[in-house]
């Protein structure tokens, strides 16, 4: 949220704002289980706790958090020795200066997995480009831009293309669910303008 001046960030579970650093979550687990074998690891660029999971602050998760239900699920998620909770459901709050800011943006991982805080805010303050976008995607263009949803089908198309598919191809024949996270993980976003 913002008072007059200063931005307060909020990060919990694989929801961050662009101001969000993970090195300050890293330093903090690493200080806290240094001796702990495989604590974070590497894979495609993200760096994941115990191998499982890539966000450090949410809500579930017992597995990580309480060794009973450890020890209760499936053998591939057993941490031994369990020397946890490896997550909290605390978020992290970080205070920043505001400066000349025009949005803010509030999104899970699979927005920022695809469109970095600056193509962000390229979709966001190019107006030429917001019309495009809602051009492609049929938006009626007496409404106000959904500022949010632009933000996503960029997402949405930037993670499609990856694997050699148009977004609207994939909405059209592939249903939500399990099927379409073969395609990206959940894009979900806020976006709030300041005039």
């Amino acid at each position: 949220f913002f008072s007059s001046r200063r931005r307060h960030t909020r990060y919990i579970g694989d929801w961050s704002s662009d101001v969000c650093s993970s090195d300050l979550e890293q330093e903090r687990l690493e200080e806290s289980f240094e001796h702990e074998s495989r604590l974070l690891v590497t894979y495609k660029d993200r760096i994941y706790l115990k191998g499982f999971v890539h966000p450090t602050r949410f809500f579930g998760g017992m597995f990580l958090q309480d060794e009973g239900v450890n020890q209760a699920m499936p053998e591939m998620y057993h941490i031994t020795p369990f020397n946890g909770p490896y997550i909290s459901m605390e978020p992290s709050v970080t205070c920043v200066a505001r400066g000349d800011v025009s949005f803010l943006v509030v999104g899970s991982d699979g927005v920022w997995d695809h469109v970095s805080p600056k193509n962000a805010k390229y979709v966001l303050q190019d107006a030429s480009f917001r019309e495009r976008l809602r051009n492609r995607t049929n938006e009626n263009s007496s409404k106000p831009i959904n500022l949010a949803h632009l933000l996503n089908i960029d997402a949405l198309e930037r993670s499609c293309a990856q694997v050699g598919r148009h977004y609207q191809e994939v909405k059209e024949s592939v249903p939500e669910g399990k099927e379409r996270r073969l395609f990206h993980d959940d894009i979900t976003s806020i976006v709030v303008a300041f005039d």
